[in-house]
């Protein structure tokens, strides 16, 4: 989905089913309205449903998006994208994301909550702090530069709900898959 940069998503933000062509987002969307209904019939265990934003930690192989990148500004001198540098998500350390999980156990409701870092963090974003932490400089060029996807999601429910904040920001959670990308 394509959101408007500053547009902020929360659970009870509408999602488009006819904009997700993936069987494996469909399934998880089917499966909240299934238990959110088995839920609310009265007789059935409490539920709570964690929607992670994209996780970025250690990992040697199989690069994430924030990995990919930042291997990427890392080995080379230009990073070509094929949308717009300000294309973004709200990235949460794998750390972070860990100590949301447990913090969600033991509730006794029914809850939608996301884990997702604070901020928006842009391509842009990564690629400046991959040239600050190897003190290098890294061109960056856009193929379609006005084609923007940025999932700028909330986790206020998380804070309020779980007490749970992110506590990785990108500087160090850069230095902490440095050694792998």
């Amino acid at each position: 989905e394509k959101f408007a940069e500053g547009e902020e998503k929360n659970e009870d933000s509408l999602i488009d089913i006819a904009g997700h062509t993936s069987e494996y987002a469909l399934s998880k969307l089917v499966s909240e309205a299934n238990l959110r209904q088995e839920y609310l019939r009265g007789d059935f265990m409490p539920v709570t449903i964690l929607r992670f934003a994209i996780i970025y930690g250690i990992r040697s192989a199989n690069f994430g998006s924030l990995e990919g990148v930042a291997s990427d500004a890392k080995k080379n001198d230009t990073v070509t994208f094929s949308g717009s540098r300000r294309s973004g998500r709200c990235y949460t350390h794998l750390q972070d994301t860990v100590r949301g999980i447990r913090a969600a156990f033991g509730r006794k409701d029914f809850q939608i909550i996301n884990l997702a870092g604070d901020k928006l963090i842009t391509l842009e974003d990564i690629v400046h702090g991959v040239e600050k932490m190897c003190n290098k400089k890294v061109v960056i060029a856009e193929k379609n530069p006005s084609d923007v996807v940025a999932r700028n999601i909330s986790n206020k429910k998380a804070k309020e709900l779980l007490g749970w904040e992110p506590q990785i920001g990108l500087e160090e959670g850069l230095k902490t898959i440095e050694p792998y990308i």
